[in-house]
């Protein structure tokens, strides 16, 4: 390692102290191209639906025909034609349909989940419906659509921008904006005009006039084949919204920990970075910086294989600590499950003793009652015998009266016939 350690830091001083050795070893990096290739602009969207007549021009004018699935990147013009539809899923999870006979640019895009996320675009002619992610929640003032005569800002928003040029027999010249859910507003040079939901707001070409807010929305607003696809979707993605820009957040650490951009290309290093700002002499300085590094990733690994062997022993100091956690834990729940066992057990008992003693009771209160019954039919069959006695007593004294009777009637009976 030592050896290695005096070879790289020779290497660093003769990089620095002998350019022209550099310069003879290392070939001049070409120059930067005058567009930046789609893979080094910020991605924007992922296409889920085409029909009709739809392309694509990049910065450099160079123009594709989209497909689903087909990444749409900052700097790209969307041109539809009259059957043309073209619907995206955004990176902060909002949603464009751009709807026939459009002209839509992505002028700034960038959704890292942070404070400088933006997503600002140009709408020329035509309309498309935007139904804002994250950037329109959290970030509404990096959140714009520019035509050719004002500025829509919005407030978390499902809106629908057109713009009507001059010539034109659709309509009115000028910027239109009819809002579904959310808010957004029109600025231009003389005014602003607030749109609320159910209605729609129009600044004129003209400009000699304040934005305003429309009686009822304009007849050219129709739905295309395929609304149905975004009925309901701004209630559905909200609450989504922060989940996914967490996600977003997470990814874009991962890649930059991996020195890669969020869209995957390596990030530029010392060495082009000098080449490219001082020529050939930066290309040396480059190298020598590029040495430097290196020298300082062997001593960081040295102190990482270091830390790698303190951590292997705290890992498996944690690992005893919770296997006896886990052993604890394990105890706890058979005592606890003993505990619960032991109470079912005492509680079925308790009901056993209490159906034991409500049944004796019951047999008790039975066996009372039984009792109270015999009491009242003795009662009873005693009444009826002093009754039947008091009847014999009486028919007995009646007895001697009643013969009295009778035989003074007989003899009265004889006076009567002598």
């Amino acid at each position: 390692m030592q050896i290695l350690r005096r070879g790289l830091t020779r290497i660093v001083l003769l990089s620095l102290l002998v350019p022209g050795l550099a310069l003879a070893q290392t070939p001049a990096a070409p120059a930067p191209a005058a567009n930046a290739p789609a893979a080094s602009r910020n991605d924007a969207g992922k296409i889920t639906l085409v029909t009709g007549a739809v392309s694509i021009t990049a910065p450099d004018r160079t123009r594709r025909t989209p497909k689903i699935s087909d990444t749409l990147y900052e700097g790209d013009t969307v041109i539809t034609g009259a059957d043309g539809e073209l619907q995206a899923e955004m990176l902060d999870s909002g949603v464009i349909a751009v709807r026939p006979n459009t002209q839509m640019g992505i002028t700034k895009y960038s959704a890292q989940g942070d404070a400088n996320d933006t997503s600002i675009f140009n709408l020329v002619k035509g309309s498309f419906r935007s139904i804002t992610g994250w950037i329109g929640k959290n970030n509404p003032k990096r959140y714009a659509i520019n035509t050719p005569t004002a500025t829509i800002g919005v407030r978390g928003t499902d809106h629908e921008p057109l713009v009507i040029p001059e010539g034109s027999r659709d309509g009115e010249p000028g910027t239109y904006d009819k809002v579904s859910a959310g808010g957004s507003f029109i600025q231009g040079k003389t005014g602003r005009v607030d749109v609320t939901p159910g209605k729609s707001g129009f600044f004129s070409f003209r400009g000699n006039e304040r934005p305003r807010l429309l009686d009822r929305t304009p007849a050219f607003y129709r739905p295309s084949r395929n609304e149905g696809r975004l009925e309901g979707l701004h209630d559905r993605l909200r609450p989504q919204l922060e989940q996914r820009r967490g996600q977003r957040q997470e990814f874009v650490r991962t890649q930059r920990a991996q020195g890669l951009s969020p869209n995957g290309q390596r990030l530029q290093n010392n060495n082009n970075r000098g080449a490219q700002q001082f020529g050939p002499r930066g290309q040396a300085l480059g190298n020598g910086a590029q040495n430097r590094n290196e020298l300082r990733q062997g001593r960081q690994g040295q102190q990482g294989q270091q830390g790698q062997g303190q951590q292997g022993r705290q890992e498996r100091q944690a690992q005893r600590q919770e296997q006896h956690q886990n052993g604890q834990q394990g105890n706890n729940r058979q005592n606890l499950q003993q505990g619960r066992q032991n109470e079912n057990r005492a509680g079925v008992q308790d009901r056993q003793s209490g159906l034991r003693q409500q049944a004796l009771q019951n047999r008790q209160q039975q066996t009372q009652q039984n009792h109270a019954g015999e009491n009242r039919q003795q009662q009873f069959q005693q009444r009826q015998q002093v009754q039947q006695h008091q009847q014999a007593q009486q028919h007995q004294q009646a007895q001697p009266q009643q013969r009295a009777a009778r035989n003074n009637n007989e003899h009265e009976d004889k006076k009567k016939h002598h």
